[in-house]
């Protein structure tokens, strides 16, 4: 049975990714935080603890399992203390560790196997910008990170284009915009959202505020940039893909998505900051339509509906 290894399989990804592997007959490892509590489902027998700043324990787990597919999904990022006072050192050798030693470690110990495993990095729209302008971004877009955590994205997707042209690894570097299930975190706005019309819908207070109204953002489903990240897995030669729906959409659009779903006019519970079009940035995804043969299944509408469902289900069950 061929082993498919996972960083990163306690977040929204990781979990979707495991599920769809499993289901295809791999033999699943998830990878951990040290002293975190294991993912619900199939990965649950399944799991290695291990801190990826140990880029050294990360490369032995490599020799021992040989795996077939290895998807680097895990990412350090606290964008809140990159700036200003609130900027740590730590915080910062932290994203280098997990975001681009770990790349180096995971790309160089299977490239010492004697056939050599496809890696799968999980790269960001944070690596490009939009300081003026609204910039489409494709797989020939020069990288211009506004963050450090964009920086250290960078560096490791270059680091696995060069390893794939000087020694032919079978490396891809996946671009992600924003994908949402109902996997998602509360701390990210789609999540914030589905939970406040849910909590809206079975007559709960809500009062839902948000930073900027008008700001735009290139969203899709998590469940079809999984099936992109296997496809691109199966791929013979390695390559970089942008995965994105090509669409913008406001807040306001999403927040009126969430609640037309339980009937309810989303004005009477959402307070915003501000209502005003800044510049975005919206993924190309042609590279993966043509050479992947990737379809998007789920519109946004489709994500809303799905994780506001998931929400009322979460509600009704702790009343």
């Amino acid at each position: 049975m061929s082993t498919a290894l996972i960083t990163g399989a306690a977040g929204q990804d990781g979990r979707l990714l495991a599920a769809r592997l499993v289901e295809r007959g791999l033999d699943v490892v998830g990878v951990v935080r040290p002293g975190s509590p294991p993912p619900e489902g199939l990965l649950r027998q399944r799991t290695v603890e291990l801190d990826l700043r140990d880029a050294a324990a990360l490369a032995a787990l490599v020799r021992e399992l040989r795996p077939a597919q290895v998807f680097h999904l895990a990412a350090q990022h606290h964008a809140t203390q990159e700036s200003g006072r609130q900027a740590l050192p730590a915080t910062h050798e932290a994203m280098v560790a997990v975001n681009f030693e770990a790349t180096r470690a995971l790309a160089f110990a299977l490239l010492a196997q004697p056939q050599p495993g496809h890696l799968v990095l999980a790269a960001s729209s944070q690596m490009y910008r939009a300081p003026e302008a609204d910039v489409v971004v494709d797989e020939a877009t020069p990288t211009c990170p506004a963050t450090f955590y964009g920086h250290t994205k960078a560096w490791g997707s270059a680091l696995l284009g060069a390893v794939r042209r000087d020694f032919g690894l079978r490396a891809s570097v996946a671009v992600l915009f924003n994908h949402e299930s109902p996997l998602r975190r509360p701390a990210f706005v789609s999540r914030k959202v589905s939970m406040a019309a849910a909590a809206a819908a079975l007559g709960h207070p809500v009062d839902l505020q948000l930073l900027n109204l008008g700001a735009r953002t290139d969203w899709c489903s998590a469940h079809d940039v999984v099936d992109a990240l296997l496809s691109m897995a199966d791929q013979p030669e390695g390559g970089d893909f942008v995965l994105a729906s090509g669409q913008l959409h406001t807040v306001s659009e999403l927040v009126a998505l969430a609640f037309e779903h339980v009937s309810l006019d989303w004005r009477r519970f959402t307070t915003g900051r501000e209502d005003r079009r800044v510049p975005a940035l919206v993924g190309r995804p042609h590279k993966a339509e043509a050479v992947l043969g990737w379809r998007r299944a789920h519109t946004l509408r489709d994500v809303m509906a799905q994780m506001v469902e998931h929400d009322l289900r979460l509600l009704r069950g702790a009343a």
